[in-house]
């Protein structure tokens, strides 16, 4: 290849590059290691209102300080995080522009060259994220107004109508009592399935967990109700431990809790299957299996049968649970005669 192949070579990288810059959707800031920028695109620049030629070559401390006086420790934070890691993901900044409040999610990492130059780099990917923050703050106002005040004027109503149920009342009276405090705990059962979905939105820490306390304190939950209904619980100890957390509890609790109260079965079978990669939770009943109705879409927000007065968000949330802690769910019919969930999750 002679010279002037070479450098139209080079030109054809250049313009190519140039292409990608200005075709990307995020922002693009690249900074080496003495704090110069080296590179940015017509994104990150229309974020802030500036143009390439105030970006290159100036100090990334001194583009904090026009972002803000909290991006400038933000961005030294980042600086130190980088210095071990090598890689730091979804940092938020904000700065307030026209007035206005605007978050924007950051991804970096550190590249050991760039270009012809013999040093290090950081690469940084900008999105705006600001509808996502103010729809999360919306949420969290919500979650916290369902959470307190009316979870606290649930409890109210429920000690009250608790009173009232141990007067001295006529027959068609306690039947109205009992129904308006049925109505009343679905309404604290869903408030607490609300919050469940809200942990698992929000990631809750996967770690290892032992299956065996928390079954135990499942089937100390609902031991009660199915010595009521007259159903046996089959279930074997284990030592297993899988990747999860505490929303484990609500999964079980949700699966079994289906099968005494809606399948109308005589027994339910609890089995766990380990090997060193993944293991295999069976939970099934003798019951009336799933209605017909519910198969394609038993684990979709809203679903539930026909007669059902609950909220539909049982099984999707047994679904989300699952998915957070990187696991499967399946459903089918169990050779005895009900219905059969498999859960498998990573073995610890």
């Amino acid at each position: 290849m002679n010279r002037r192949e070479k450098l139209d070579v080079a030109l054809q990288r250049v313009g190519f590059f140039e292409t990608i810059l200005k075709s990307m959707t995020d922002g693009l800031l690249i900074i080496d290691s003495n704090n110069q920028i080296l590179e940015t695109n017509y994104t990150f620049c229309s974020f802030f209102g500036l143009q390439r030629q105030e970006i290159i070559e100036t100090n990334i401390y001194d583009l904090m300080n026009q972002i803000g006086h909290e991006a400038i420790d933000q961005w030294a934070h980042v600086s130190q995080v980088l210095n071990t890691q090598k890689k730091y993901s979804n940092i938020i900044f904000s700065t307030k522009i026209m007035g206005d409040e605007v978050f924007y999610s950051v991804n970096a990492s550190v590249i050991e060259r760039i270009a012809d130059r013999e040093t290090q780099a950081v690469v940084t990917v900008w999105r705006e994220i600001t509808e996502q923050v103010k729809t999360r703050r919306i949420e969290q106002f919500l979650y916290t107004l369902l959470n307190h005040d009316i979870q606290n004027k649930n409890m109210t109503i429920i000690a009250y109508l608790t009173l009232l149920q141990g007067e001295n009342l006529q027959e068609r009276a306690k039947n109205f009592v009992s129904k308006a405090l049925d109505s009343v705990q679905r309404s604290s059962d869903l408030l607490k399935k609300i919050r469940h979905l809200k942990k698992v939105r929000y990631s809750e820490e996967v770690t290892p967990t032992m299956l065996q306390p928390i079954f135990i304190s499942v089937l100390d939950e609902y031991s009660n109700l199915a010595e009521e209904k007259e159903i046996e619980i089959e279930y074997t100890q284990t030592k297993v431990s899988v990747q999860g957390g505490i929303l484990l509890r609500e999964l079980f609790s949700n699966l079994i809790e289906n099968s005494i109260i809606h399948s109308q079965c005589n027994k339910i079978r609890i089995s766990v299957q380990e090997n060193h990669i993944s293991t295999l939770i069976v939970i099934e009943d003798d019951g009336n299996g799933i209605p017909d109705n519910l198969h394609d879409n038993l684990f979709k927000e809203g679903a539930k049968g026909i007669s059902s007065s609950g909220s539909g968000l049982g099984m999707f949330l047994v679904k989300q649970i699952v998915e957070s802690y990187k696991g499967t769910i399946q459903v089918g019919e169990s050779e005895m005669g009900g219905v059969r969930f498999e859960i498998r999750l990573e073995t610890a």
